[in-house]
């Protein structure tokens, strides 16, 4: 028997050997009905929507990967109802409990002029024959109420500041730190608290 005689035998051999599963084309993996699952999630209020993380019937689910919200996603306090479809190796539909709560106080921003005015702070001698207003153009949402308060009974005698956020910095207010407090009263989405923006003048 020539060589290649041979070596055909023996690959006919190994053939036989080999299961036939074996080169069966892979079959696709069985995806998993989720109709049944249910779960209960927590976040604090963000102010936008979120991807969502969750853990069905022992399975971590990712939003956009293994299901898709049917509907609009809420993004307001309190507790909502979300239908979920899955998708990849998911399908059927399920709802889920959902509980938006209160953030532990607003997010608050100032204008990127105000910013840099506290930033820079104020010269003394600006104020030797005039006095000067910045104006705190706090972004905390609507629905949040803001009251502006002096800090310290001295700062009162040389700081004076409106219901609206603008604060006076009187004439020949001198050298040092004065405090802004505005205190936030809660609201659906927010609890209430309190920030300290510092005015200095240098």
């Amino acid at each position: 028997m020539s060589r290649m005689k041979k070596f055909l035998a023996i690959v006919l051999v190994i053939a036989m050997m080999v299961p036939s599963s074996v080169f069966a084309a892979t079959e696709s993996p069985h995806k998993m009905d989720i109709h049944h699952w249910t779960t209960f999630i927590t976040q604090a209020y963000c102010g936008y929507r979120k991807l969502l993380t969750i853990i069905l019937n022992g399975h971590k689910m990712v939003e956009g990967v293994d299901f898709v919200v049917v509907g609009t996603k809420p993004i307001t306090g309190g507790n909502h109802t979300l239908v979920i479809k899955g998708v990849g190796y998911y399908t059927g539909k399920t709802t889920i409990s959902y509980r938006i709560t209160k953030a532990s106080k607003p997010v608050v921003t100032v204008s990127a002029k105000t910013q840099m005015t506290l930033m820079k702070g104020i010269k003394a001698s600006t104020l030797k024959n005039s006095s000067k207003k910045i104006t705190l153009d706090l972004n905390a949402g609507s629905t949040v109420t803001k009251v502006y308060e002096v800090v310290g009974n001295i700062a009162k005698q040389y700081v004076s500041v409106s219901s609206n956020g603008v604060v006076t910095l009187k004439k020949g207010a001198p050298k040092g730190t004065y405090k802004i407090r505005v205190r936030f009263s809660g609201s659906p989405n927010y609890e209430g608290g309190s920030t300290i923006y510092k005015i200095n003048v240098k």
